[in-house]
């Protein structure tokens, strides 16, 4: 499938920029990985946009708001990957560290909805 060949090519590209920007410009390096996570799971390549956003997560934790990273991972883990319990220890994650993020509703909506599960 072209579309396919082309997110591989994506994720390679955003993974060079990454590393060429690594020293220099780390928001540009974080965008970049953010986009090599988001190109895996546009293929549907759940494990490596977790294992991907789970990198950003260690790296740049504390340095850059990890609440649409968080989301993003309990979103793949309940709807893709059908694992509940790491979809809510996700969410509890972002509800706990984000108290006021503009995504706080979102997250406590979706905890209801699997918790009603």
């Amino acid at each position: 499938d072209k579309m396919v060949g082309a997110y591989q090519e994506a994720i390679g590209h955003y993974q060079r920029l990454a590393q060429e920007a690594s020293a220099k410009n780390p928001q540009a390096t974080f965008n970049f990985l953010v986009l090599a996570s988001r190109c895996y799971a546009e293929i549907k390549e759940w494990q490596s946009a977790i294992s991907g956003y789970k990198a950003i997560m260690e790296r740049f934790k504390g340095k850059v708001p990890m609440d649409p990273i968080l989301l993003e991972m309990a979103s793949i883990y309940y709807k893709q990957l059908n694992d509940k319990q790491k979809a809510k220890e996700t969410l509890e994650q972002l509800i706990k560290e984000y108290p006021k993020s503009r995504l706080l509703r979102v997250a406590e909506k979706l905890l209801q909805e699997l918790n009603k599960k």
